[in-house]
């Protein structure tokens, strides 16, 4: 039966809650009968209690958020609606794209849901247009849609759609994409310059300036190169740290018909260029240019401790990066490294170029940041994941995992494989995160190096996997691109291990080769967020050198297999 608009007011009126079908649905349940039968007393404590098992740590912190939600089907408002209202977001409605636009007009919003198939104005024509709207075209969006049919997605963030989900929602994947566009919205420290293509053609020359941030920008750049691929020419990247999967194939295919020539200015795009076989120079710009002179009286400056404590609380202050609790000994070797490459021989000279120069900290952070990886690492954990740990998850209905500090990608997609192979990836959602932005869309790209392709295919085989490595890839000459039906299931974002909390409620968590960074105090802060972020009867797999000993862990975890250093969470905490 349908309702009218006056009907939808006055239940809203009466419906202080809703629940919703999820794997909580149960508990939330009881939680609402036992406030009826022991009529509790007042209005705040019955939204304490409500809101105790969904949001109990108040890792996603909405509130003073406004959210448009777009949808002609007023139950599916009612859902969205009060899945957010319980993180404290304030929800307008909108019926279709036009009445969207008109509200967007008046209202200033923090994040848009988005149907897609709605009448008078459809959800692909409303992102268009907000994409080329000044004022509101940097809002995230986030599009919805009843069917999932073969290249939904594609089209959605074709459009300009930031992510995209299907219905029936799913509430925790609903939830995540939600905490992902609210982080975005934190001030970021990188300086992010307009995106443009500069196209001389007389001397046949791109420039592309700024991140690759929306889809169109990369459509807009293949169809310049495909107008191009007649005549040699010069390609200049100027401020891009990574660039995405097609952009990295059609130039590939270029220099493979010698038809262009590739300049980069960030040294991280150099890098990662370079490793896929793709051949690029690396311009300089002035300020990297104008080194230090080192007088022959100089020597290598014995840093402070106390004085690289003081730097470190100086970039957090400023960058939003917080590496106080960081091995001390490890930072004072990557900044030693970094003043080397900088061509810089004392401390406070180098410390005020950090704190007062973006590009001199852009490069510090990628100095501080290892990502060190490969397919099927440890091989005899991935071994025990597949014959322990994946038998006894398979009798879950749904499988959530998180590979927290998952680098380029690579453990992600090995787990994927088992998944794939033990028949359990349909049913699973990955969440694959880091706290370095640059790797994540690395990630995302899934393109990697042949050069290792003899080790991964011999850590496959000693992980017990049952069929072909390659058959998960498509081989290039230098390069494997990881396939489609492995990427399907897995959402990787940028998220910070040190403040950005729980994610989610998980049956096995991964986190390998990241607390040896951490100090003792550090560690035991992210096992405890680990111990909240897993279900009752949830895995945490740390990496071979780390462990539960000298960081309180016992407090949290319960030997599993000490020796591949897989854990239990221990329920109740001692």
């Amino acid at each position: 039966m349908e309702i009218s608009k006056e009907q939808e007011k006055e239940i809203k009126l009466y419906a202080d809650s809703i629940i919703i079908k999820t794997t909580n649905s149960y508990e939330r349940l009881l939680d609402e009968l036992t406030l009826i039968l022991h009529k509790v007393k007042s209005e705040k404590e019955y939204k304490n209690i409500i809101t105790s098992k969904i949001n109990k740590d108040r890792a996603l912190n909405l509130d003073n958020k406004k959210i448009l939600i777009v949808d002609d089907d007023s139950r599916n408002i009612f859902v969205l609606a009060a899945a957010l209202e319980d993180y404290g977001a304030e929800i307008i409605e909108a019926e279709n794209g036009k009445v969207a636009l008109e509200k967007l007009q008046d209202e200033v919003f923090d994040l848009i849901l988005m149907d897609i198939m709605m009448p008078v104005m459809n959800g692909y024509e409303a992102i268009k247009t907000i994409r080329n709207t000044d004022g509101i075209k940097h809002i995230p969006i986030i599009a919805t849609t009843a069917k999932s049919l073969k290249g939904d997605r594609e089209k959605c963030m074709e459009a300009g759609a930031n992510d995209y989900i299907s219905k029936p929602i799913e509430y925790d994947v609903l939830i995540t994409l939600v905490k992902l566009g609210s982080i975005n919205l934190k001030k970021q420290w990188r300086t992010i310059l307009d995106f443009q293509i500069i196209y001389n053609q007389v001397e046949a020359n791109i420039v592309v300036i700024g991140e690759f941030e929306d889809p169109k920008h990369e459509v807009e750049l293949i169809e310049l190169l495909n107008l191009s691929e007649k005549q040699n020419f010069d390609i200049t990247f100027l401020e891009a740290n990574t660039i995405p999967r097609i952009v990295v194939e059609k130039l590939f295919i270029l220099q493979e018909w010698e038809k262009c020539t590739v300049f980069v200015l960030q040294r991280y795009l150099y890098s990662y260029l370079q490793n896929l076989g793709i051949k690029c120079k690396y311009a300089k710009e002035n300020w990297t240019l104008q080194k230090f002179i080192k007088n022959p009286s100089d020597e290598k400056e014995i840093l402070n401790k106390e004085e690289v404590y003081s730097f470190l609380n100086e970039l957090s202050i400023i960058y939003g990066y917080d590496y106080t609790e960081y091995q001390i000994d490890s930072i004072m070797r990557r900044i030693n490294v970094a003043m080397i490459k900088e061509g810089i021989y004392n401390f406070s000279l180098f410390r005020n170029q950090v704190l007062n120069n973006e590009k001199f900290f852009h490069n510090l952070f990628l100095d501080f940041s290892i990502n060190t990886t490969e397919f099927f690492r440890d091989p005899e954990v991935f071994a025990l994941i597949k014959t322990k740990i994946l038998p006894y998850l398979n009798s879950y209905n749904h499988i959530k995992i998180w590979c927290a500090g998952c680098s380029s990608g690579k453990e992600v997609y090995s787990l994927a494989v088992m998944l794939k192979e033990a028949g359990m990836l349909s049913k699973t959602q990955i969440y694959a995160t880091d706290f370095n932005p640059y790797v994540i869309e690395e990630a995302k790209n899934g393109m990697y190096s042949t050069a290792t392709l003899d080790k991964d295919i011999s850590n496959y085989r000693n992980a017990q996997g049952e069929k072909s490595f390659i058959q998960y890839f498509n081989i290039n000459k230098s390069y494997i691109k990881v396939k489609e039906e492995l990427m399907k299931n897995i959402l990787f974002f940028h998220h910070s291990l040190l403040s950005n909390g729980t994610l989610n409620e998980f049956n096995l968590i991964l986190c390998r080769n990241v607390f040896i960074y951490f100090n003792d105090s550090l560690q035991e802060k992210m096992l405890k967020n680990f111990h909240n972020s897993l279900d009752n009867n949830g895995f945490l797999v740390l990496g071979k050198s780390e462990g539960i000993q000298r960081n309180n862990g016992k407090k949290y975890f319960c030997r599993y297999d000490e020796k591949l250093k897989v854990y239990n969470k221990k329920c109740p905490i001692e």
